[in-house]
């Protein structure tokens, strides 16, 4: 039998010890990659499992998802006692639990009613193109239009030459 070399494989420790700025910017990665669903929870944990000193990654994880399952549990017992039914399952997203599977509510009596398109323009200002209106020219009460310029009444200025 010819020989053979055999397969090593190397691991290295970090060179240097992580600051703390470090620490932090790995760990809102992980949560964030966690959160995001890019990573698994033993993922997650093998990545922390020295800073945190973690011997077991997987009796730790078991630990973690029984702890999450008995604060479902408790919430939902908690929810089922208020009367808010223990048999929602979020069918509604308009969150209002009404049967109407997400369709908007009518609006409530007494609510303010949005303007009509194309109405009058507000006091003041000018109406929308193409809405009917007064197309924002306010006249004065009581004087109509005004004479044409040399009509004004009163004594005339000298004309400068």
């Amino acid at each position: 039998m010819p020989w053979q070399p055999p397969s090593l494989s190397v691991t290295w420790p970090s060179y240097f010890r992580p600051t703390p700025e470090d620490q932090k910017a790995l760990g809102d990665t992980v949560r964030d990659d966690l959160d995001a669903n890019l990573i698994t929870l033993k993922t997650a944990v093998e990545k922390r499992a020295e800073f945190y000193g973690i011997k077991d990654v997987a009796a730790y994880v078991e630990e973690l998802e029984q702890a999450k399952a008995d604060k479902m549990a408790e919430m939902h017992d908690a929810m089922a006692a208020m009367g808010a039914g223990a048999d929602n399952d979020d069918d509604d997203p308009d969150g209002d639990d009404d049967g109407d599977q997400g369709q908007k509510d009518p609006p409530k009596v007494g609510a303010p009613v949005p303007p009509k398109p194309g109405g009058n323009a507000p006091r003041g200002g000018k109406a929308a193109p193409g809405a009917p209106g007064n197309g924002g020219a306010r006249r004065r009460k009581g004087r109509g239009k005004r004479p044409p310029k040399g009509d004004r009444g009163g004594p005339a200025a000298p004309r400068r030459g």
